[in-house]
């Protein structure tokens, strides 16, 4: 939609190269746009899931039983966060297998697969070994814990180098807007010539790429 809208406004104001340049542009954002959403989800479901685990290993600690101790968390969690303890707790209410259970909840649910995994992995340690599974349990949350936290200040942090590439990205807008200001009319050029269409075209990608660029090089900064 933001696309196509993008594209009929630039198609208004600069003809065919001011279509393709606007709707090449309102792809890169919306690219970007449910990237940055996608990173917040992931990292506030990990939080929640952070949260119900300790509610879990304080009820396990208090000695109720692992199938009712997870009902009780999944109905104080969050829906997604809920579900998977739902899971856990139908699969411990008939003692069966509640690794597997949780790694068929991962597949339903992309946020958490990692942490998952990981749960289902020291559950499945603290069964084999017979090792206490609230501690278990206790020192991976710790372990999420600190992720989220540091993923969290790193974000923080990158936050200057994210508003420098969306400003340095504007700046060629805001040249053209000022050349029509003092009477230079680049846009007579931009949407009247044929090497104006192409150098639109041309700017349009170099701009988009360059935000591409800066949010890869971001992204992988603040990878966990």
């Amino acid at each position: 939609m933001i696309v196509s809208a993008g594209a009929v406004f630039g198609w208004l104001v600069a003809g065919a190269g001011g279509a393709a340049a606007l709707g090449l542009a309102a792809a890169t954002v919306g690219v970007l746009l449910r990237s940055h959403r996608g990173s917040a989800a992931r990292l506030a479901a990990s939080a929640d899931l952070v949260a119900a685990l300790g509610l879990l290993t304080a009820e396990l600690r208090a000695g109720v039983h692992p199938a009712v101790a997870a009902e009780r968390v999944a109905g104080d969690a969050t829906p997604a966060v809920g579900e998977v303890f739902e899971s856990i707790a139908g699969a411990a209410r008939l003692s069966g297998d509640v690794p597997g259970a949780l790694r068929r909840a991962a597949g339903g649910a992309p946020a958490l697969a990692e942490a998952l995994g990981r749960i289902a992995a020291a559950w499945q340690l603290a069964e084999q070994h017979g090792i206490g599974l609230a501690d278990v349990l206790d020192a991976l949350r710790r372990d999420l814990d600190h992720r989220v936290k540091a993923t969290r200040r790193l974000a923080a942090a990158l936050a200057g180098a994210r508003a420098t590439s969306v400003v340095l990205a504007v700046l060629p807008l805001i040249g053209l807007l000022l050349g029509q200001a003092v009477g230079a009319a680049p846009m007579r050029v931009l949407a009247g010539t044929v090497a104006g269409q192409l150098l639109l075209v041309a700017g349009s990608g170099l701009m988009c790429a360059g935000l591409a660029w800066s949010a890869r090089i971001v992204g992988k900064a603040a990878a966990p």
